[in-house]
């Protein structure tokens, strides 16, 4: 008899499971006909329109928040609790001329941005070195890191270089003018 309602219960898995494996897989397979409608595909002038809306948002961020190397380090010397409370944990764009490209003690990959402090800078360091290579010492960039505080130094990490003000404006020119 335990053989029995062993097979019936089986039997009745294979009904009622196969039916439901198959209406899952024609659901993945076609979605639209189950109320899941396609996405309209945008035309280039929305797609430009959206590009030029991100790049007009993006350039007046970087006007407003993005500090020079500078004007970090002089954060730091005025007082460096304070400077710890409104900066440290936080990701900021600096802007600056590179004084060092280069590997830490650790081996990771950092570039420095030269202050008017000469015995201080503005140091990120980097995951990897994709993009450095192409960076020399006395090229302006802008970097953004997140703030770990001072340290001879003040130091960034988790950083990445940032298009240029310039490249960024000329981007957007170009799409205004088509």
């Amino acid at each position: 008899m335990k053989k029995f309602l062993k097979w019936i219960g089986i039997g009745f898995a294979v009904l009622i499971g196969v039916p439901i494996i198959i209406a899952i897989v024609s659901i993945i397979a076609n979605p639209s006909e189950y109320g899941n409608e396609p996405v309209l595909e945008m035309t280039q002038a929305q797609k430009d329109s959206v590009k030029i809306s991100d790049l007009t948002g993006e350039i007046e961020k970087r006007n407003k928040y993005t500090w020079d190397a500078s004007s970090v380090v002089a954060y730091y010397e005025k007082n460096e609790i304070k400077a710890d409370e409104d900066l440290k944990g936080k990701y900021i764009s600096v802007v600056g001329k590179i004084t060092t490209v280069g590997k830490d003690i650790m081996g990771d990959p950092y570039i420095a941005l030269g202050t008017q402090n000469f015995m201080r800078s503005v140091q990120f360091s980097f995951e990897t070195t994709e993009g450095l290579s192409n960076l020399s010492v006395g090229d302006v960039i802008t970097i953004r890191g997140k703030c770990d505080g001072l340290l001879g130094n003040v130091l960034f990490s988790d950083s990445e270089l940032l298009p240029s003000m310039e490249t960024l404006e000329k981007e957007l020119r170009n799409l205004q003018s088509n």
